[in-house]
């Protein structure tokens, strides 16, 4: 559990930090795929051959493509809040024991 926990807090400052940086330095409003486009191609490329043909070409088209296309700003901070919560929950049931 503690290593849970120390793991959702270090995804908690990673992406609450990202959403910071994306919002003070990166245009608003810029997708993820872009970003993620303009920062490394190739292992966009990549991640999308290795979704559609080891694991299933739905996957890529409604899962991952939606997500790509939602601000980076949007993402990073849902990340963020979900690690949070997560955390929370396994801090409140630590204190229960």
């Amino acid at each position: 559990m503690r290593v849970a926990r120390a793991l959702l807090a270090l995804i908690v400052i990673c992406a609450a930090t990202v959403s910071v940086l994306i919002l003070a330095i990166g245009p608003p409003g810029v997708e993820l795929g872009s970003l993620w486009h303009s920062k490394a191609p190739e292992s966009l490329n990549l991640t999308q051959a290795v979704t559609q043909r080891y694991i299933h070409p739905d996957v890529w088209s409604h899962v991952l493509l939606p997500i790509l296309l939602a601000p980076a700003f949007a993402v990073s901070s849902a990340i963020a809040i979900l690690a949070l919560l997560l955390w929370l929950l396994l801090w409140r049931r630590r204190q229960s024991n």
